[in-house]
């Protein structure tokens, strides 16, 4: 479910973490992370261990900064998006059951966010 005007689908960059078989390593980007999770532990459709990335259809998601949790009153572009509806409720937290594609534009918007950032710094 690859969006047209996306250069990557973050299913394509979740590896298993030391061999689990029910957590992916986070994906870093600049000064953010995130992490994508699914399986029989995690908010996420199908709860099942070890299947492939392009097999989970709902996600459990958590967003960092600096490895602090983002806290969405502070980055209103980010709590504004589709996937505000997803998320807990708390000012920093996870995000439960995200559809694959909702996920992915929350991935482009973060590498978006992390591009113009570093534009600003090396402006500076």
């Amino acid at each position: 479910m690859r969006n047209k005007n996306s250069r990557n689908d973050f299913r394509d960059l979740l590896v298993r973490r030391n061999g689990t078989s029910w957590i992916f390593k986070h994906i870093k980007i600049g000064r953010f992370t995130l992490s994508i999770q699914a399986s029989e532990h995690h908010y996420s459709k199908p709860r099942k261990d070890g299947l492939s990335p392009k097999d989970y259809t709902h996600w459990e998601v958590a967003l960092f900064y600096n490895d602090d949790w983002v806290k969405f009153r502070k980055w209103k572009l980010y709590y504004r998006g589709p996937w505000m509806k997803f998320h807990e409720g708390t000012d920093s937290g996870v995000f439960a059951y995200m559809p694959t594609e909702i996920v992915q534009k929350l991935y482009e918007r973060i590498r978006l966010l992390d591009k113009l950032s570093s534009k600003l710094l090396l402006r500076m």
